[in-house]
């Protein structure tokens, strides 16, 4: 426990604080597995220790599955209500807290690259979502329907888990988890907002002509203009350095560089290229902020 209560010293104390100027602490407390009085001890000392600090805690509901002796103090604590075995909305309410609707079914998301969709699936059952659940509905998940304007519920929301990420190789990289959790965010959005006006089903929806934020490009889409070929005719048209022409094509040493080239592109667009590898050690093709394509490693081998 003192191990514990130091790292959040660290993350809340001091103007230097990662967390410093947060209003909200979550401690986590879901799934666990052993003595049931031993966890609502720890719950228990954890809410004290973080209200102690001058924070609301906020925890993963699971007391409903850990009856006991023990009293804790639920006042004013935020509850996430992620499955109706573990906690019960009524429960977490008469004792004092205020809950929040992430039910697993349909909320939550685990990427695994399958375009599965549905409980635990590669993407939520957004669908589902937009169609049957609100935050004080709780039915999707077998728990019970609420009053809307009950003053002990907080809202709603969803949950990206990358639990497959370091267990399979699904090859799946930050951008593909943005679609993810985009998906569901625009499903809690609608349902959280409450608006009369709003479709009555997902199938109804009308949307933007963009579904992002203006000036905002998540998917790195390039622009038709911005589209480049490069090869003895055309790079006279960039800013190139050491980049000699000849029979065979372009010729790079290890320092050549052609700036001014499009950033960062999305998965929708290809790179081809004909390149025949010399010398030794490490080759670096292209460089994007902190990404880099290899056309060989520290030992040689091609990368590409």
């Amino acid at each position: 426990m003192l191990f514990v209560k130091s790292v959040y010293d660290k993350l809340l104390d001091g103007e230097n604080a990662p967390l410093h100027g947060v209003s909200t602490v979550h401690i986590g407390t879901d799934e666990y597995y052993g003595s049931r009085e031993s966890y609502r001890r720890y719950v228990n000392d954890m809410i004290q220790y973080i209200k102690g600090k001058g924070y609301t805690p906020r925890i993963w509901g699971s007391l409903s599955a850990k009856p006991g002796t023990t009293p804790v103090d639920w006042k004013d604590v935020e509850v996430d209500i992620w499955s109706i075995g573990w906690q019960r909305p009524a429960d977490a309410i008469a004792q004092g807290a205020k809950i929040i609707n992430i039910t697993d079914i349909p909320t939550y998301s685990v990427p695994s690259g399958s375009n599965s969709q549905g409980s635990y699936g590669d993407y939520a059952n957004y669908e589902t979502q937009y169609n049957r659940w609100t935050p004080n509905d709780f039915s999707t998940g077998g728990g019970p329907r609420l009053e809307a304007s009950n003053p002990n519920i907080l809202g709603g929301g969803h949950a990206v888990w990358n639990d497959n990420i370091d267990l399979h190789e699904t090859g799946l990289t930050s951008y593909d988890i943005f679609k993810r959790f985009f998906k569901s965010m625009q499903s809690t959005a609608e349902r959280t907002w409450g608006s009369d006006r709003a479709a009555k089903t997902y199938a109804e929806r009308v949307q933007p002509a963009s579904v992002y934020a203006p000036q905002s490009n998540p998917d790195k889409t390039v622009a038709e203009e911005d589209l480049f070929k490069i090869n003895p005719e055309t790079v006279k048209d960039y800013l190139a350095k050491k980049v000699q022409k000849t029979e065979a094509g372009l010729n790079f040493e290890k320092d050549s560089t052609i700036e001014g080239l499009v950033g960062d592109a999305g998965p929708s667009h290809v790179l081809k290229l004909d390149v025949t590898v010399t010398g030794d050690g490490e080759q670096t093709f292209s460089t994007s902020g902190n990404n880099q394509l290899y056309l060989a490693d520290k030992d040689g081998y091609p990368r590409l």
